[in-house]
């Protein structure tokens, strides 16, 4: 049976493959080798990773793809020496779920499904059947250290493989090493190449040896005196597409006579940064371009058009960009081109090897290159001719804007140019455009928020505010041209989005920015809000002062701005830090003022409200231990979010949080067994709610927490480690401290008995409880703390 393969994305390879023979051994190798998962490919960007891994799917392609059943691969189009693109993985999950799970795994890409879900789905897909899938350059999603963010679909689904049984393979190509698979290193993940050749702790793939170079340069129609072969070959370290570009440089240039590359000063070029040596031969070719007629011209002209993209430009955008008037220092060279000469130029320069093809249809195509050949005219068209490069983009966002339909329920593919739009339309300066008639309007649909909250796109979205920024962080500085209810807009959606991904630090920062701009605009209803968002997250980072300080800014806003349900939110969120004290006093005197504001906003139609300030009064409740009103409260605001228009998943899934803690407290009082198996229930269900809804991470520790209770109680131990594993997982990247003070007192406290403690050892976890109690001023553990270090000092006595 033929194996289902997707239409590629990957760049097209090296024009000429010569050598890496070894290298191609290895991947054969790890492809029948059952405890590798994931190999990854370290080397920075021109060694010839790409190249490579086409090659060798090309000779398994040969063979009729022995052994395999599915094949997929992507790429991550923003490769580049310095790009200042925000990327995302939303896409790749989007089309891989489609992919690989079919129907089933098209609606679940299409929903708002958490990353969790996503990712996990995801893998179980690719491990059903033999599969190889290749993610081409995934260094843009990665931070300067190698790390993928924690919690985003892509870095769960790669944990998953490596911890999952798999026949196939995953290959990764990427320019530094992936820490977050550094648990399994050496193991079910392994790196082709050589460790003495990294610069780090991870085997990177190793330059062209002298004699692979020589030959690929030969292969390219260079000739002469072997010692001035290998004297370029040293020059330029054997990286390989700067051979590639010379070896085609020198035989057009020079009729092959390599005694004339020394024309190419490569002394000049810092071997040390990316590119360095392949920007001098790309330079080069400009010169060679510029004195060779209209057509050599016309040639310079289409790198340079692709130097607006971050992607392959398919040919509507390209047809936008020849189309009259001519945009001068761009297109002069390639107004009034026939088809015919349009397609000798296209492949002229694919001789040269600067430029692929990709077909789309019969009628479309795709052009692409070389991420640092992008580079290079991205940077030169940039700063020598700006005006260009400004109107450049605007038609491409004009394009983009009226040849994209609105349908009436678009999944996260169908908007993708809509977002690329926004980035054209950034990169033209018509950011009020771009972020009204775009973002607003037809991605997020109004009030709606469809792309983040009915299709869980906050990392695409992240991607696309990055535009609207002059300062992406730590200050979060938007545009000085954006009118301020556009700066505030800016501010909170990207704000809302780094919660979403629970990038607290940032999203904090973020927020206090727009609360400065709402707060300048005298809106006094966003500045509750975003007040209390503000005390929110700096809770959960275990910062009570700072928490305590913005719940007093939400409540004065709130007060200004008259709005009932706004009072009663806010001062529930400031009730609710006096319980992360311990004050319990004075959190019941807030909440007499919060009930009695709930009373009059029975009716109202924001349910939201309501049901957090339900939800922080039965956390209060359970401090009472009054189990009985608990389940009244929760069951009676459950009853009012079941109603239409919809279900609210986060609230629902906290409500049945509190349900599940309820139960559990009664079952292990009275020693019911059956109503702690209710109570688990109720807390899967919380799970449940949560996987369904976008960007809801922050709340899930506490569910993980309460079943690793309950799990202990009737004896599942594997579970409740497990499930404090899960807590750890999420709470620990974000440095989310009260959670962890939780998670570490839990293990103590339910471990300590313990033959074969699954973590350090319980005085190690409650020494660090300990400290992160009186940093944070979490002394609303202070009683669990206590009993759990009586327990463990007199059984270690």
């Amino acid at each position: 049976m033929s194996p289902q393969i997707a239409p590629t994305r990957l760049r097209r390879g090296a024009k000429h493959f010569v050598g890496r023979e070894a290298d191609l051994e290895r991947l054969d190798k790890a492809w029948v080798d059952p405890k590798t998962h994931i190999l990854a490919i370290v080397a920075w960007g021109g060694a010839g990773k790409t190249s490579l891994v086409v090659e060798w799917m090309a000779r398994r392609a040969a063979s009729a793809w022995p052994g395999c059943e599915r094949v997929f691969d992507w790429s991550f189009y923003d490769q580049g020496t310095n790009t200042n693109n925000a990327s995302s993985s939303d896409q790749f999950i989007a089309a891989a779920l489609a992919f690989f799970g079919g129907e089933d795994g098209k609606h679940l890409a299409n929903s708002p499904a958490s990353y969790e879900s996503k990712g996990t789905k995801l893998a179980e897909y690719v491990v059903a059947r033999p599969s190889l899938l290749v993610l081409d350059g995934l260094e843009p999603l990665q931070t300067l250290g190698g790390m993928l963010p924690e919690n985003d679909a892509l870095p769960i689904f790669l944990r998953c493989l490596a911890q999952q049984a798999m026949h196939g393979l995953c290959i990764v190509t990427t320019r530094v090493g992936i820490v977050n698979l550094d648990p399994w290193m050496n193991n079910t993940v392994a790196y082709l190449g050589e460790l003495e050749q990294a610069e780090g702790n991870y085997p990177q793939l190793s330059s062209l040896s002298t004699d692979q170079a020589i030959a690929l340069l030969r292969t390219l129609g260079v000739h002469g005196p072997k010692e001035d072969f290998m004297q370029l070959v040293h020059e330029v370290n054997g990286h390989a597409l700067t051979l590639n570009l010379l070896g085609t440089y020198i035989t057009r240039a020079h009729r092959g006579d390599i005694r004339h590359h020394d024309r190419i000063k490569f002394r000049q070029a810092d071997g040390q940064v990316q590119g360095g040596h392949a920007f001098r031969v790309i330079a080069s070719y400009v010169k060679l371009f510029k004195r060779s007629g209209k057509d050599g011209l016309r040639m310079l002209a289409v790198l340079r058009l692709l130097g607006l993209f971050d992607r392959p430009a398919d040919s509507g955008c390209l047809a936008a960009l020849r189309r009259e008037p001519a945009i001068l220092g761009l297109t002069e060279a390639l107004i009034d081109l026939g088809d015919d000469d349009w397609n000798i130029t296209l492949s002229a320069i694919s001789d040269l090897g600067l430029i692929s093809f990709q077909k789309i249809d019969e009628t479309q195509f795709s052009l692409d290159t070389h991420p640092l050949i992008r580079e290079f005219f991205a940077e030169q068209f940039r700063t020598k001719y700006p005006d260009a490069w400004c109107l450049a983009h605007h038609r491409l966002y004009e394009y983009l804007r009226d040849n994209t339909p609105d349908k009436p329920q678009p999944t996260l593919d169908d908007l993708q140019p809509l977002y690329q739009a926004v980035t054209h339309a950034c990169h033209a300066g018509g950011h009020e455009k771009a972020l009204r008639e775009l973002y607003l309007k037809r991605i997020q649909r109004g009030e709606a928020y469809y792309s983040t909250t009915k299709l869980g796109g906050f990392s695409s979205t992240l991607a696309a505010m990055r535009g609207f920024f002059d300062e992406w962080g730590p200050n979060w500085i938007p545009k000085a041209g954006l009118q301020d209810s556009s700066r505030a807009t800016v501010l909170l959606n990207t704000g809302y989005c780094l919660r979403a991904l629970v990038k607290l630090p940032e999203a904090s920062k973020c927020f206090e920015a727009a609360l400065s701009v709402f707060s300048k605009m005298r809106n006094y209803s966003q500045s509750a809000i975003v007040a209390g968002m503000l005390s929110v997250v700096y809770s959960f980072q275990g910062e009570l002062p700072k928490a305590f300080k913005f719940a007093e800014k939400g409540i004065g806003y709130a007060d200004k701005s008259k709005d009932q349900s706004l009072r009663m939110n806010n001062r529930s969120i400031y009730a609710h830090l006096f319980i992360q004290t311990g004050d319990l006093a004075t959190a019941e005197e807030y909440f007499k003022v919060v009930n009695k504001l709930r009373r009059q906003c029975a009716n109202s139609s924001d349910r939201n409200r309501l049901a957090t300030s339900v939800i922080r009064w039965c956390m209060f409740l359970e401090t009472k231990k009054k189990y009985a009103e608990i389940q009244r409260e929760a069951e009676t605001m459950l009853n009012i979010l079941r109603k239409p228009p919809e279900r609210e998943n986060i609230y629902c899934g906290m409500l049945n949080w509190c349900l599940g803690r309820a139960l559990f407290a009664q079952g292990r009082l009275s020693n019911k067994p059956k109503q702690v198996e209710r109570a688990i229930q109720m807390l899967q269900n919380a799970l449940g709610c949560f996987q369904q809804g976008a960007g809801i991470l922050l709340e899930q520790p506490r569910v993980y927490l309460a079943l690793a209770e309950c799990y202990c109680f009737v004896r599942t131990m594997d579970a409740a480690a497990m499930a404090l594993n899960k807590a750890w997982e999420i709470a620990a990247p974000s440095r989310m401290r009260l959670h962890l003070a939780d998670i570490h007192i839990s293990r103590a406290h339910l471990f300590f008995s313990e033959k074969a403690y699954p973590w350090e050892n319980p005085q190690t976890d409650l020494a660090t409880a300990e400290k992160l109690i009186h940093d944070c001023g979490y002394h609303r553990r202070d009683k669990e703390l206590a009993a759990a270090k009586k327990i463990i000092f007199r059984t270690h006595l």
